[in-house]
């Protein structure tokens, strides 16, 4: 992600929201775990709300043909290969025959992981309307780098666990996408252009509707713990992107940044290029702090900023707008940075 990014098309040409899972059970980490019932409910909101739930190849030949997705567009997707997936989920969206996405890390399978499907598992859901894509060979935090690697060190580690992951999904289901989805959400410019050299579509944790000028980190409604609730679960299946003609990027101190990855603590300052009809309106919320202060930048543009340096390890910014008719405008920036010391925080 550039320091300046101008929007390749009106952010209201696509209208397509991602959902993301992990665990469909009980029994699971809560984190990470929607209950069987409330996925039940999210199938039956969806339904009721007459979203159409597309396929992986059809958002990646939207993408490749620069055809927009009509609004009210849903994407499925779930993260890591849980088995719940397999004995709750498929069962129900194969009913419905509404297809999803997989993102699988194949040394979890290959290691017959706690709680991970099969490869059996994964062909069957292959074959009856899933889409099996890439989550990386080892679901390691790929841009945190250990050690005195150097950039090309760097890369060919990080794109031959991408790589491997890729050709061992296709060795066992037949498909290959080239749709990568970036463990735990963590991405930098760097790691991106590596992706996109290579031709991958790739998707993140931050939440917000997905756009095509975020096609090396569409952004995805994560459903696990204490989100998904029939309010939250609504308000988010109808946001629509919002609409920015430029933004960018930067240090506390003005500094241009070309990702969300600080160096150290900081109070990051992101500025958007608005239409006059919303630039009062925005809001933006940081992780662990509430609101956002706000200024207005140079003419046409607004500015927000933390009020207190980010917490070391990730967070975001989240920023919101009223779009009329009950719906809203989202927009959210993911932010990653070491603790002082400059070792990284655990985080699952």
């Amino acid at each position: 992600m550039a320091a300046l990014i101008i929007a390749l098309l009106p952010a209201t040409a696509s209208a397509l929201v991602i959902l993301q899972y992990h665990h469909i059970s009980e029994s699971t980490p809560a984190a990470t775990s929607t209950s069987p019932a409330r996925f039940v409910r999210h199938l039956e909101l969806i339904e009721a709300a007459g979203f159409a739930v597309v396929s992986l190849p059809q958002v990646l030949a939207a993408l490749e043909s620069e055809q927009p997705l009509p609004d009210k567009t849903v994407l499925i997707t779930f993260d890591d290969a849980y088995e719940s997936i397999y004995s709750v989920a498929h069962p129900l969206l194969k009913t419905r025959g509404w297809p999803y996405v997989v993102f699988v890390s194949t040394d979890a399978v290959d290691s017959r992981a706690r709680h991970m499907m099969t490869w059996d598992q994964l062909q069957q859901m292959s074959r009856e309307g899933a889409a099996m894509a890439n989550h990386s060979r080892t679901h390691g935090h790929l841009v945190r780098r250990t050690g005195a690697l150097t950039d090309d060190q760097w890369a060919t580690q990080v794109m031959a666990d991408i790589e491997q992951a890729e050709a061992r999904i296709k060795a066992q289901t037949g498909h290959g996408y080239r749709a990568f989805a970036y463990p735990y959400g963590e991405s930098n410019q760097a790691l991106q252009t590596l992706l996109d050299q290579a031709g991958y579509v790739a998707f993140g944790q931050q939440s917000g509707p997905a756009t095509r000028r975020d096609k090396l980190a569409l952004a995805r409604f994560p459903m696990g713990g204490d989100y998904g609730d029939d309010a939250d679960f609504t308000l988010k299946l109808r946001t629509l992107p919002l609409p920015y003609e430029g933004f960018r990027l930067q240090t506390g101190t003005g500094a241009d940044l070309p990702d969300g990855v600080l160096a150290r603590a900081d109070r990051p300052v992101l500025s958007y290029q608005l239409p006059a009809s919303i630039a009062g309106q925005v809001r933006c919320y940081v992780s662990g702090q509430g609101l956002a202060q706000a200024h207005q930048a140079d003419a046409g543009w607004v500015a927000f900023q933390a009020g207190r340096p980010l917490a070391p390890g990730r967070s975001r910014y989240n920023c919101t707008a009223p779009a009329g008719k009950g719906r809203f405008y989202w927009h959210s920036t993911a932010f990653l940075r070491p603790k002082d010391d400059g070792n990284w925080p655990f985080e699952p």
